[in-house]
């Protein structure tokens, strides 16, 4: 048997281009392995490996996060979220010591978007959150500020070139699906090409039967989005009325959430019954 050659994995590379038999040129490095030059963008790679590309309806707001000091406030192992007006802030427990912080405003918003944060401006429009001393904590943390992203392809396979993650699907973080969705994904595939013989047919099959999970929770992701970012001023009470009310069904928030339902050992979707079952859980 022809002896195969060892495969090469470049991190933290642009993707130049890719052709349908899995030839992928990357930024910086010729396929013999020497260095080279290229000033292409990293969009010409994902419009290579999936054809065409859609923007898809970019979302106007950004999200500024960081890590802070975890304190007495935020004891209990759970994720809360604050809304008042255009913004919104969210605490999530990561370790004994620390608070993952995300403050999202939309990207017109100069003093939403200030990094390091505009400890006054927040605080003023959450008063319980600052006395709890949350933004004087984020205000001397190291903090990050990204605009929302939003990546739609025609198609995540071409030949045997597959696109994943944020590449494929990047997405608003509101419904914080994104890296849940591209490790499940990822997860899939390998099932799908190691139980098929056939390569392309388990990529169009991988595609087939899991891509529309993904594209439900981009929408919905950037719906949530909407109702923050662009609802109007004037009907703030019909907002909390309706976020209420769509918190409380629990069969609306497994259709929007639809990427919890996924069993990827499995390769099945669970159902809601199922979901609810403490026996289901355990797997």
């Amino acid at each position: 048997m022809p002896s195969r050659s060892a495969p090469q994995v470049h991190t933290d590379q642009a993707v130049e281009a890719a052709t349908p038999d899995g030839t992928v040129l990357v930024t910086g490095v010729e396929p013999s392995g020497r260095s080279r030059h290229c000033r292409r963008w990293r969009q010409l790679g994902r419009a290579s490996l999936a054809g065409a590309q859609s923007p898809g309806a970019g979302a106007p707001s950004g999200a500024i996060r960081l890590l802070v000091p975890r304190t007495a406030h935020e004891a209990e192992d759970i994720v809360q979220e604050w809304w008042s007006g255009r913004l919104r802030v969210g605490m999530c427990p990561c370790t004994r010591t620390e608070v993952f912080v995300y403050l999202i405003a939309p990207l017109d918003d100069e003093l939403g978007g200030r990094v390091p944060i505009a400890e006054d401006y927040w605080s003023i429009r959450f008063p319980r959150l600052a006395a709890e001393g949350v933004f004087e904590r984020a205000a001397t943390a190291t903090a990050v500020h990204h605009r929302y992203p939003f990546v739609a392809t025609s198609s995540w396979v071409n030949g045997r070139v597959v696109l994943a993650g944020d590449a494929a699907h990047a997405m608003p973080p509101t419904l914080a699906q994104g890296i849940g969705l591209a490790f499940t994904n990822m997860s899939l595939l390998a099932q799908y090409i190691s139980e098929e013989h056939d390569l392309d047919a388990a990529l169009a099959a991988w595609q087939r039967d899991w891509r529309w999970v993904t594209l439900r929770t981009q929408r919905w992701s950037r719906r949530y989005d909407w109702i923050t970012s662009e609802w109007p001023p004037w009907a703030y009470g019909l907002r909390s009325a309706a976020i209420w009310g769509l918190g409380k069904s629990r069969r609306f928030n497994h259709h929007m959430r639809i990427a919890d339902r996924v069993d990827a050992p499995r390769r099945r979707l669970l159902t809601v019954e199922e979901v609810a079952s403490p026996q289901s859980r355990r797997h």
